[in-house]
């Protein structure tokens, strides 16, 4: 898979909690490129702890990873607007 391909999936499957700001980078060691790294600012995150602000992304990106797309994420920062 391309690192285009990984980013634009990615963005695309994070666009469901409506992010502020979003950036996604991929491993350019993995040759699969099924590895990622996601900075989400959202304001769904309010209220929330880091775990189940994690655990939001990972429901977003589950179809992915159940598929094989991603294999895992390995270094997600979640902000709320007020937090950047």
């Amino acid at each position: 898979m391309k690192d285009g391909t990984t980013k634009s999936i990615v963005t695309d499957a994070i666009s469901v909690l409506s992010p502020t700001s979003l950036v996604v980078t991929t491993d350019e060691s993995d040759p699969n490129g099924s590895h990622c790294a996601v900075e989400v600012v959202s304001s769904s995150f309010e209220g929330l702890n880091t775990l189940k602000r994690q655990r939001l992304v990972y429901k977003a990106l589950w179809e992915l990873m159940d598929s094989g797309r991603i294999h895992a994420v390995d270094n997600m920062t979640c902000k709320t607007p007020g937090e950047v």
